[in-house]
């Protein structure tokens, strides 16, 4: 440990180690915002335990990274790896890709990673941290590395989707909602070797690998939990009603305001006895008293369906969908009427391991102890054949704001029958939760007739 270094014990990782510099871009309005920012969003409103915030995940990478590339140059200290490329690789896990909105707030024409860079570029302003502009570019999206291009593969591999950003956040998630643990960042991190410029991974540990793909893919799956996506649809709601007072754009294009753009923006309205934010504050109202959007229906579609399923499913095709339901009774056509597009919300997702639709295998290369210098692909058997038939699928979800029985019925059998008319489409499956089960069996009888397949 080098004096002026500072010693923090971290819930994933045991002990993390920061230099002066990287204690420096700590110690910073900018970077101590991140403490107030839910890492997982709308998914703590699911899971209690997961309450920890983007402050300690940027702890946890810098820690990943500086740990990779130290390995790294122990081992093959031919590559000239310096002390700057190791306060550089830390630093860009330090600060990369951190300085996101509180969850559900509309983005408008912005990205997280330009704004970290901005972030970046005001902190350095202000406090004078001593960084030269060489090195502060290496912290950029465009950076394209001359040499040593390994070292760009160690917090965001844009190659394959191995790395350490993506390690930590499974690791710390894991733990957080009593998942899995931190076993596989870690040995991985002392696995790595760096051959023909790329990262590679002994082949005893391509288990791992396989392992640390299905969980991303699990995680995944938590964040983008049904209730947690209701919240978030209903969130952006509030957003959007307290906008003309809140002016959210202006904050976010001016870093000095973008400080205390946080999630205590949901305590700042609800404070609020301002007239204007009176319908944001009923939002946020049904969020607390657990009235939340609900959602109608869901399948999983072929990943080549995505830009057809944004063609077809939306909320105005939802709506004329329902309007031909002449199966109804009166009453209940009479209903539909009421169903229009400011009650559907379409959710689109695409769920896969990290390369889309692709086998992230066919872009991770290994070595082995016969000869460390040697790098090549997985074949079929080294680490396992139960590798799934497909690599990415696109997950399709309505929601209503509406959860009157039978609208709420009505509207589930427009859905399937949208859905029902792709390609290739499955099963829409039921959401038969308590007061709404027997809308349900009404209507499906209704969606057997109408699409053959149900």
């Amino acid at each position: 440990m080098s004096t002026g270094d500072r010693l923090f014990k971290d819930s994933a990782f045991d002990y993390i180690r920061l230099s002066p510099l990287l204690s420096d871009v700590m110690d910073t309005p900018q970077f101590q915002r991140l403490r107030y920012v839910k890492q997982m969003g709308t998914a703590y409103f699911i899971w209690p335990g997961a309450a920890h915030n983007r402050f300690e995940h940027s702890l946890g990478v810098a820690h990943l990274a500086g740990l990779m590339v130290e390995n790294i140059r122990v081992h093959q200290p031919e590559l000239g790896i310096t002390d700057r490329d190791v306060e550089c690789v830390k630093m860009a896990g330090h600060v990369w890709d951190n300085h996101f909105v509180p969850s559900g707030l509309p983005q408008l024409q912005w990205t997280h990673e330009e704004q970290s860079e901005i972030m970046l570029d005001e902190l350095v302003r202000e406090k004078s941290v001593k960084i030269s502009r060489e090195d502060l570019d290496f912290h950029t999206k465009d950076r394209k590395p001359a040499e040593k291009p390994y070292l760009f593969q160690i917090v965001a591999n844009k190659l394959n989707g191995m790395d350490v950003d993506k390690w930590e956040y499974i690791a710390r998630d894991s733990a957080a909602i009593g998942d899995l643990g931190n076993q596989a960042a870690l040995r991985l991190v002392n696995s790595a070797r760096v051959i023909g410029n790329e990262i590679c991974y002994h082949i005893k540990d391509a288990l791992t690998v396989y392992n640390l793909f299905q969980a991303r893919f699990s995680i995944h799956s938590i964040y983008n939990h049904k209730t947690a996506k209701a919240i978030e649809f209903m969130l952006v709601d509030a957003w959007k009603a307290a906008d003309p007072v809140m002016n959210y754009a202006d904050r976010m294009s001016d870093p000095a305001k973008y400080l205390y753009l946080t999630d205590d923006i949901v305590q700042e309205i609800e404070r609020s006895t301002d007239p204007r934010l009176a319908s944001a504050r009923a939002i946020l109202y049904r969020l607390r008293v657990r009235d939340l959007y609900v959602l109608a229906g869901k399948t999983h579609l072929p990943w080549e369906h995505r830009k057809l399923v944004k063609e077809r499913i939306t909320p105005d095709a939802v709506v004329q969908a329902a309007a031909t339901l002449s199966e109804l009774s009166h009453e209940d056509r009479t209903l539909v009427t009421e169903l229009t597009q400011d009650l559907v919300m379409v959710d689109i997702v695409p769920i896969h391991w990290g390369m889309k639709d692709r086998n992230p295998f066919e872009f991770i290369k290994f070595y082995d102890g016969k000869d460390v210098n040697a790098a090549f692909h997985l074949a079929p058997g080294d680490a396992t054949l139960l590798f799934p038939a497909v690599f990415g699928e696109v997950l399709v979800r309505a929601f209503t704001r509406d959860n009157r029985c039978v609208l709420f019925a009505t509207f589930h059998i427009s859905s399937v029958t949208l859905v029902s008319q792709l390609p290739t489409c499955r099963r829409v499956r039921f959401c038969a939760d308590g007061e709404r089960l027997s809308s349900f069996h009404y209507c499906q009888t209704i969606v057997e007739k109408r699409t053959g397949r149900m």
